[in-house]
């Protein structure tokens, strides 16, 4: 098992990566995952934003349906912002179009855009 394990890492160090490939790379080594608050952390701060957009510069390179981070990214705003646009007035309706499932939030670019983006970089 030993043999086969360090054949399988062999193989997959002499492959090149791109710095988006070794998050993967690291969770098939075995090293701890992250937790969620250091996730969120990570994905709220403008640096991972940025990325996105150097990503899929422009508007119509991105996805059809973000989560929440990725819409936050979109609209250059904070993920707490998007987070209180789902969140249902007592109408029961909220401001921001989404489907949710589960605790994942889907939103569509289409309705990011209805809902008044910031122009393109």
């Amino acid at each position: 098992m030993d043999a086969s394990r360090n054949q399988l890492v062999q193989a997959v160090a002499t492959v090149p990566l791109s710095h988006h490939d070794t998050d993967g790379l690291v969770a098939l080594v075995g090293s701890p995952a992250k937790s969620s608050n250091e996730t969120a952390r990570e994905k709220s701060s403008p640096i991972w934003q940025g990325e996105l957009w150097r990503r899929w510069p422009r508007e119509e390179d991105w996805p059809a349906r973000l989560d929440v981070y990725e819409a936050a990214a979109y609209l250059r705003l904070s993920p707490d912002s998007i987070r209180r646009a789902l969140v249902q007035a007592r109408d029961g309706r909220a401001k921001l179009a989404h489907q949710r499932i589960g605790s994942i939030y889907r939103i569509r670019r289409i309705d990011l855009d209805a809902f008044g983006k910031v122009d393109a970089r």
